[in-house]
This record gives C-alpha cells, sequence and structure tokens, in this order.
C-alpha cells in the first residue's frame, strides 16, 4: 500500500473513530478527552514506519472486527482500522502488578495508531487498540493520562471507582488521570480502541 493511500485510511479510521464515539458520549471526562483527542487529530498524516509488526494473538483480530461489523455503531470503524492493521506495530507489555491471567502474555497485544511507533505523532494525544484473545485479564495498571476507550466487541472493564461492568459493543468507558484500572475478556476476543490525553487538556 502506497503512502498516500495510507493516509486516506488513516484519515478515515480517525473520521470513522470520532463519529462512532461521538453519539456515545455521557458524562465531562468523556467529552474532554473526545474533544482534546478530535482536535489533535485535525489534518493528521502518516509520518511512522509502515512495516507492521504482528503477535501470534493477532489472529483474533478478524474475529472481533466480525463482531464491531456486525453493529451499526461500529462497522465503519471496524472496516477502517481493519484496512490499517497491516502496518500497525503491535507490541505486548508486563503484568508488572501480578493481577493478569495466566495466560495474558501470549493473550494480549497492543498498538499505537497516533502515538509511539505509531502511524502519526500528534501533540497531546495518543490513540491505540488493545486486543486480548478470549478469557484474558488484563492487569490492573494506571497512567497520568486520562483515557476513552470505544469497544468494539463484548468485554468487562473495571476501575477502582466502579465494579465491572459491560459497555457493549460501540459503548464507551472512561478511566480518570491515574485511576488503577483493568478489562477482561469473555469467550470473545476483546478488541478496543483508546484515547489518551494529558490530565490538564
Amino acid at each position: 500500500m502506497s503512502r498516500t493511500d495510507l493516509d486516506t485510511d488513516l484519515k478515515q479510521f480517525l473520521a470513522d473513530l470520532f463519529a462512532a464515539i461521538e453519539p456515545a458520549l455521557n458524562g465531562p471526562g468523556q467529552n474532554r478527552v473526545f474533544s482534546a483527542g478530535r482536535e489533535a487529530c485535525v489534518d493528521a498524516r502518516i509520518t511512522g514506519d509502515l512495516t507492521g509488526h504482528r503477535l501470534p494473538v493477532c489472529s483474533c483480530f478478524d474475529r472481533a472486527v466480525r463482531t464491531a461489523s456486525s453493529h451499526a455503531g461500529t462497522a465503519a470503524v471496524a472496516r477502517s482500522l481493519a484496512a490499517l492493521e497491516s502496518s500497525l506495530t503491535w507490541y505486548d507489555r508486563e503484568d508488572f502488578s501480578g493481577t493478569g491471567s495466566a495466560n495474558f502474555p501470549s493473550g494480549h497485544a497492543n498498538t499505537f495508531v497516533v502515538g509511539p511507533n505509531g502511524l502519526t505523532e500528534r501533540s497531546g494525544v495518543w490513540i491505540g487498540v488493545s486486543l486480548l484473545a478470549p478469557n484474558v485479564r488484563y492487569p490492573d495498571h494506571s497512567h497520568p493520562p486520562e483515557e476513552l476507550y470505544l469497544v468494539l466487541s463484548p468485554g468487562d472493564f473495571r476501575n477502582t471507582d466502579t465494579d465491572w461492568q459491560e459497555p457493549g459493543v460501540g459503548g464507551l468507558f472512561h478511566n480518570p488521570p491515574g485511576i488503577v484500572h483493568a478489562m477482561r475478556s469473555t469467550d470473545e476476543p476483546l478488541l478496543a480502541v483508546w484515547t489518551l490525553v494529558p490530565a490538564a487538556v
């Protein structure tokens, strides 16, 4: 795929992402992350490496995309994410808290679309994707940036202010700055897009 074609696909993904999030917004935190993220991504263009790198768990990606594609609110963002996927660099992370499931090391992958090693970098926002194989618990973790997830397939989310809850396909889950949070898949792979913005934004 040419850089020009990928530029078009990146713009389409970002447009579809924000279009999917906007109708579901509920509360000042969600609105704050959405507004900051959308503003930061105006005129985004490909600046990163296009080689792409998959992990074995990425074999679950197409299954999760099929789920997202069957829902009206997420079908467009699922299609545009799939168009980018071969150019994304997927990576795994360590379970520093010891709260992840035993299958977490091989059962998860993350990637940046906007951010370090992503397709582009924009000041003030990171946008990425997390993928969990079925029946995987992501470990408790925290970070200074405020976060908003768009959920593309079934799964549960929690933070220290909430019990486990299932936002549903097309649902949102918000994490205030610095809060401990986690997610887990059920019998289906969990695919979610996250937007991170500095707490001061």
